[in-house]
């Protein structure tokens, strides 16, 4: 909250909007991680203005954001978790995973933290008691891909 309240007194000009250096590894199995040395080294050199370079990292994660999206070539994007309660993350995140094409969706009703996950458990237990058991599908029905 404190990093998200900098932010706000940050001009939104040219040296507020371009994200910090950031790197996508792995990928190997299908998971991608953010490889925050590169940002953490430029923050560090970025001391002079707190207020933008709070900006800047939250820019950082949103073009981090949309980076994994390309990469895993879903289109639809969920915006879930604690971290989406912060209102500037959230906006600098739809605005540029809508540049980039994504159909972003997001919490309206629920709380993206703690508070939702409940209602996820109850959607993935009823989507497993719903699903049809490979045993009573007739044989030509049988797909075990």
């Amino acid at each position: 909250m404190a990093l998200e309240f900098a932010a706000g007194s940050a001009p939104t000009g040219p040296s507020a909007s371009s994200p910090y250096p950031i790197r996508v590894t792995g990928g190997e199995n299908g998971a991608w991680v953010l490889d925050w040395g590169p940002t953490v080294e430029a923050l560090l050199s970025d001391r002079s203005d707190p207020a933008r370079a709070a900006r800047r990292f939250h820019l950082t994660l949103a073009v981090g954001i949309v980076e994994l999206a390309r990469r895993a070539g879903e289109r639809r994007v969920a915006l879930t978790g604690g971290c989406f309660q912060n209102q500037l993350l959230t906006e600098l995140t739809l605005d540029r995973l809508n540049e980039a094409g994504f159909e972003p969706v997001w919490h309206a009703r629920l709380p993206p933290n703690d508070g939702g996950i409940a209602i996820g458990q109850v959607m993935a237990a009823a989507r497993v008691k719903t699903r049809p058991r490979l045993s009573s599908l007739p044989p030509h029905e049988r797909r075990t891909e």
